[in-house]
């Protein structure tokens, strides 16, 4: 005898109600899935939420309304992280889990998603604000709540994304980093010697600190003096050249090189037995090289405005920048070598000059 046991009659296409053990089950389809209620106390109750699907579906249907289902915010967020790792990269999925998880998630907790509006979503934002968050900080909160309620749209859970028409907090433009030849040289001095290596290779590149901690030696050519980021923020591979500093150090590393693994990446700097991700000595010694060599603040990262400033100083173009940076856009990358070198000014100043005074004798041999 089948366990279950039907007792109403079932309306084609639109699903069917019965009793399921002790309680009652509602089983329908939507755009050709099926999808099963249980739990449901009385058949009373059952059949009133199956006619609510009904005209749900209906509605969809007819008008293009869409249907949602019932979702919890917390339980969703734990979905959508299991899914995160096939999706995006190891330094998003941690940004991810960071907010998404250990923030947002206890933010709105059990509640459903279609019930979080924008104004919740708002209000959120300015505690974080209150609380002292910077503007970067709290767009990253909603870039990271867009991508959740994307999803969440996209599954059918809610029918508009409550970010969406949200504008992001205007963050101040910060100021470029300039260093001179001779303080690069004072921060190299003062550096641990295991962390000089990677700050020497992002002064001579301009890479990023994911791109030289994942560097690998097929990926450097001494050949033609030219270094290859595979693995970037944009996802696009790109090429610097190898300055004769850049090759000393990765000559250097070569040498010292460890036996070649037989699974995982063969790591550039796995030779100054840097492990592939940024910890907390790390960092340590880093803050502890600026100020020794009494540096204004400035983050690791800053290093690639120093090398921004340096090509824009030597006379690189910003086309030529914005694909060395590896930037979608040149305004980016002039932000990045907005602080203007020593010395800068005053070649500006000749140069023009000397374009003026050759355009005027030019005029006058014309003239003649």
């Amino acid at each position: 005898m089948s366990r279950h046991k039907r007792v109403s009659r079932r309306p084609k296409g639109c699903g069917w109600v019965f009793l399921n053990g002790n309680s009652w089950t509602v089983r329908y389809s939507v755009r050709g899935r099926r999808v099963q209620r249980q739990g449901f106390p009385t058949k009373d109750l059952a059949e009133a939420f199956m006619a609510q699907t009904r005209t749900a579906i209906a509605t969809e249907t007819v008008l293009g309304v869409k249907t949602i289902e019932p979702k919890r915010f917390d339980e969703f967020v734990d979905e959508f992280m299991a899914r995160a790792p096939r999706r995006y990269r190891e330094s998003t999925v941690r940004t991810l889990r960071r907010l998404a998880v250990n923030i947002i998630r206890k933010e709105f907790g059990s509640r459903r998603l279609d019930d979080i509006s924008r104004g919740d979503i708002e209000a959120f934002l300015a505690r974080r604000a209150v609380g002292g968050a910077k503007a970067a900080t709290t767009n990253r909160a909603l870039s990271v709540l867009s991508v959740l309620f994307e999803d969440a749209k996209n599954l059918r859970f809610v029918r508009e994304n409550p970010c969406a028409e949200i504008k992001r907090t205007k963050e101040p433009v910060r100021p470029g980093r300039f260093l001179s030849p001779a303080e690069q040289d004072l921060l190299l001095a003062k550096a641990h010697p295991r962390v000089q290596p990677i700050i020497m290779l992002a002064l001579e590149t301009g890479g990023r600190k994911g791109e030289l901690l994942s560097l690998t030696w097929p990926q450097v050519d001494f050949e033609r003096r030219v270094i290859t980021f595979a693995v970037t923020k944009t996802g696009r591979p790109r090429q610097v050249p190898m300055t004769a500093r850049a090759e000393f150090v990765l000559r250097a590393l070569l040498a010292k090189r460890p036996p070649i693994p037989i699974d995982g990446p063969d790591r550039v700097l796995a030779a100054a037995r840097i492990p592939p991700t940024w910890n907390g000595r790390f960092e340590a010694w880093w803050k502890d090289a600026a100020d020794d060599a009494e540096l204004p603040p400035m983050s690791f990262h800053q290093l690639r405005s120093v090398y921004a400033c340096s090509m824009i100083a030597a006379g690189v173009t910003v086309p030529e920048l914005q694909g060395l940076l590896g930037h979608s856009t040149g305004a980016m990358s002039l932000r990045y070598a907005s602080a203007v070198p020593a010395g800068a000014l005053e070649r500006t100043r000749e140069r023009l000059e000397a374009w003026r005074l050759a355009e005027m004798n030019a005029a006058t041999k014309a003239a003649k």
